[in-house]
């Protein structure tokens, strides 16, 4: 008896969490998926037989909201606190109800500001739990070995929570040390995506129409500084490059950039034929996939991020290049499996070499990208495999 847990339903959470509900049904288990969107999850279980189906029950679940009245030192500790108190109770509902105790609370993905950042939570949260933590990148900054006294006290808190059974990530290179610093199982995740793809994208057509023939260098996703926005501006901005186009789609961050810098954004797409920007999400995973295949090179030149990133699953499943920055993960998958260029982060010639150097090797065999592997890799058989050992383990 599982209980599946999602607070956040933006970008790859959606897709995360449904595949997550899938695989766990597939496995034998109960699942009650707790989620802020609960009918997008029945929606998407076509094709899963009756059996299956008929240990699914979804609830409704969102977090606390700030008080915008508060300091934010005291409104968000307040909330973090609230919505572990709120989650407990839907919870010990669902087990009155349901005449069952859960054998375990899974967060489909547990992030540094979300559950584990408040000790208090960690302490006052009464069930046996587990998580995909998605941001174990501060591990691998941290290899060969590291102790508790190297991580932030609320990662130490969290390791010590004596409700915590294991805890799973997407970089399989932190597991061992991660394993010892919390003396728990830390399993492996495969970084997952959405496969599908529309048979027709009015926003691709748009994009494809507006490139008139010219090569596109795309960048995709919540674009935060830490993308290498401005990276790609500034290669936009350069008059020798005005045989590509560059296209940015996806939601632009409010914080982070300098009023220079957002000035130079919102003027980019207006005072240059050769860029396309739709500075909003794309919620149709399908529509966004289908804007993906437009591009001819995938920009994710992202800046100090040591993470998983499911643009690079995107990108083996559709068969596109991708250029990113030297130094963590990202560049070690994109080296083993040959799938695009590793440039110095944050530069900018080398970022327009590598794309053109892309662009003229695209169609040429000795490259030969093994975007297959790549995809086993990362499929939905991997997570199966990865959730049976994991609750094997609990």
């Amino acid at each position: 008896n599982i209980a599946l847990v999602e607070t956040a339903w933006g970008g790859h959470q959606p897709t995360y969490f449904k595949l997550f509900v899938r695989a766990l049904l597939e496995l034998g288990c109960h699942v009650i998926a707790f989620c802020p969107e609960p009918e997008d999850v029945q929606a998407a279980l076509d094709g899963l037989n009756a059996e299956d189906r008929s240990r699914l029950k979804t609830r409704r679940f969102n977090n606390v909201t700030p008080c915008r009245f508060l300091p934010d030192r005291v409104k968000y500790r307040l909330a973090t606190i609230l919505s572990t108190l709120k989650l407990s109770f839907a919870l010990f509902r669902s087990e009155f109800r349901l005449h069952k105790k859960f054998d375990l609370v899974f967060f489909a993905s547990m992030y540094d500001n979300h559950f584990s950042r408040r000790r208090e939570s960690v302490l006052i949260f009464p069930f046996p739990w587990s998580a995909l933590y998605i941001y174990s990148g501060k591990f691998r900054k941290l290899l060969p070995r590291a102790s508790l006294s190297d991580l932030p006290p609320w990662v130490a808190a969290l390791f010590r929570s004596p409700r915590m059974k294991s805890i799973a990530v997407l970089d399989p290179d932190v597991t061992e040390m991660m394993q010892e610093l919390c003396d728990r199982p830390v399993i492996s995740f495969p970084d997952l995506t959405d496969q599908r793809l529309a048979v027709s994208s009015p926003i691709a057509a748009e994009l494809k129409k507006f490139a008139n023939g010219a090569p596109i260098v795309g960048l995709f996703g919540f674009l935060k500084p830490s993308k290498g926005t401005m990276t790609l501006a500034k290669l936009a901005l350069d008059p020798a490059n005005r045989d590509l186009c560059f296209a940015f789609v996806g939601d632009l961050a409010p914080l982070g950039y300098t009023k220079e810098e957002q000035a130079l954004l919102s003027t980019l797409s207006a005072q240059l034929p050769n860029v396309f920007s739709l500075f909003r999400r794309v919620h149709d995973e399908m529509e966004f996939n289908a804007c993906f295949c437009a591009a001819d090179v995938i920009f994710a030149a992202y800046l100090d991020f040591a993470d998983s990133s499911g643009i690079l699953t995107k990108a083996a499943t559709f068969k596109k290049p991708v250029i990113v920055s030297d130094g963590y993960l990202m560049a070690e998958r994109i080296r083993k499996f040959r799938m695009g260029a590793v440039i110095p982060q944050g530069d900018v010639q080398a970022a327009g070499n590598a794309i053109r150097e892309l662009l003229r090797h695209r169609d040429d065999a000795s490259t030969s990208p093994d975007w297959e592997s790549y995809c086993e890799e990362h499929s939905y058989s991997r997570l199966k495999v990865a959730f049976a050992n994991l609750l094997a383990l609990d």
